[in-house]
């Protein structure tokens, strides 16, 4: 199959990077609480996993206080009151262990003996979120050289901007934490794999050592965050999808099997290792810490509520349509806790439900409505269409669409909603944005008037994601910036409480 090779010009790159510069540097900004230099503290949580890994030990090698140890029910908070332990923690036969996967901390002991000072997760979610958002542009650029060759210079720029400074990265830059680790590396992994389909997929042929890479990367992905198993289970099978049908056509499917092995083999692998992972610590492969977690609220005590489809409708209202607190003052903008009381009669919610502040999308990421153009197109116009370049242009949206499917399910039947979760689906349904505007222009390029007014309103829809996200991620932790930059914070309201 012959798609046309990749042609953005050497200037538009040289201002992409002038871009990306741009916003990294806002990024520094944000996760400094506007020091630059000094960037505060706030978990540890991987780099004592790390120092336990270069021990020789599953297990933190922090110590639990023998009080705790001495209570016959350590999980209850109102049991251990006045008992120092640390939050989020999973305690198991007298250890303290992580519950997410061993990844991040797997890569920062390969680098601590060169760097054994602490490495706290604030380094790690701004090298992580930067890697996401970098990975986005190469998507981005290869996707405009391969399909959109005449979209204009200043489009590609505010898709730039768009895919760095939409929700949440100002959140998550805000008060970056273990969470953020967490949920961060999984997409950051899963878009390298990405980026990497695209790329030798557009080819005639595909290597099989490309396909390995692919797998490895979804094998750490699935390694840090185990949520991501869905979305790259279903992107393994368009992969295949797409290799095979040459070879289902010529009825030799056998050719096919090699490079089945050789995406599914690192996946498989991974998958087997973080078992054993699991069963070494806790004696079962499905076991992550999860359930002997000390956390804020008493999970143990409803267990069985954590992961339940009556949270679907509740959920999809607040990702969506949670409403923002428009003030008087400084911050005008500022995000709710999202809705807990059923929104609907017919059903009711189990008391274990309950949510962080939160904005819907409709409001913080109005742009995201370009998402039902590639959709509509995808819909009547998929069967039709024989050439090459355009059906592997609907592989790639129909591969967004799914893998956006797939990492938003299981958390809108999650009992605990939170913006930082929507890093999970959000690079996916903004690429599938940006793809769906350009598609947009691209049908009105023979019809001058109605693209000025298209143009226009895609400018005003990027502005408005742009101000209002990070408007919103600004106000999401106050007391940060008011404890660090107590300078900063000042000048913010002085400034526009004039």
């Amino acid at each position: 199959m012959k798609i046309p090779k990749s042609n953005t010009p050497h200037w538009m790159h040289a201002l992409v990077i002038l871009f990306a510069l741009l916003v990294i540097l806002f990024y520094v900004w944000l996760i400094s609480v506007g020091l630059w230099t000094r960037w505060p503290s706030t978990t540890n949580y991987y780099n004592q996993l790390a120092s336990a890994f270069q021990h020789g030990q599953l297990y933190l090698e922090q110590q639990p206080d023998p009080r705790l140890l001495q209570l016959i029910n350590p999980y209850n908070p109102e049991t251990r009151s006045g008992i120092s332990t640390p939050l989020d923690i999973s305690l198991y036969n007298g250890k303290f262990y992580l519950y997410w996967g061993p990844v991040p901390s797997l890569i920062l002991s390969i680098f601590k003996p060169v760097f054994p000072d602490e490495i706290g997760d604030q380094y790690l979610v701004f090298a992580i979120l930067s890697g996401i958002f970098i990975f986005e542009i190469l998507i981005i650029l290869k996707v405009r050289g391969l399909f959109f060759p005449d979209i204009p210079a200043w489009i590609i720029l505010v898709s730039i901007l768009l895919a760095g400074l939409a929700p949440p990265y100002a959140w998550m830059f805000n008060n970056p934490r273990v969470y953020d680790v967490a949920i961060g590396i999984g997409q950051l992994f899963f878009l390298a794999g990405f980026y990497l389909s695209i790329t030798t997929l557009s080819k005639t042929t595909q290597p099989v050592y490309k396909l390995i890479l692919i797998g490895s990367f979804w094998a750490l992905a699935i390694g840090s965050r185990f949520t991501q198993v869905l979305l790259i289970g279903f992107m393994s099978l368009m992969i295949f999808m797409w290799i095979a049908k040459p070879y289902f056509q010529k009825k030799a499917i056998k050719d096919a099997i090699p490079f089945a092995l050789a995406l599914g083999t690192p996946i498989a692998t991974g998958i087997a290792l973080l078992g054993w992972y699991n069963w070494a610590r806790f004696g079962s492969v499905f076991e992550t810490g999860f359930n002997y977690a000390l956390a804020g609220p008493y999970l143990q005590s409803f267990a069985k509520e954590l992961f339940l489809p009556i949270y679907i409708p509740q959920n999809l209202y607040n990702y969506l349509f949670n409403p923002v607190n428009i003030r008087n003052t400084y911050p005008f903008l500022k995000s709710t806790l999202g809705q807990t009381t059923p929104i609907f009669s017919f059903y009711s919610l189990p008391k274990a439900y309950t949510s962080d502040e939160i904005t819907g999308w409709i409001y913080s990421a109005p742009f995201t409505f370009f998402a039902l153009i590639p959709i509509a197109n995808l819909a009547f116009n998929a069967r039709k269409t024989k050439d090459d370049s355009r059906r592997f242009l609907n592989w790639i949206i129909v591969s967004l669409v799914g893998s956006f499917i797939f990492a938003l399910t299981p958390l809108l039947m999650f009992f605990w909603l939170s913006t930082r979760y929507m890093m999970d689906f959000f690079p996916e349904l903004i690429l599938l944005s940006i793809i769906g505007f350009w598609q947009g222009h691209q049908l009105l390029r023979q019809r001058p008037i109605p693209r000025i007014i298209y143009s226009f309103i895609g400018i005003v829809l990027a502005l408005i994601t742009i101000v209002v996200s990070n408007a919103l991620g600004l106000s999401s932790h106050t007391a940060r910036i008011k404890a660090y930059n107590p300078e900063l914070w000042n000048f913010l309201i002085n400034f526009f409480d004039r």
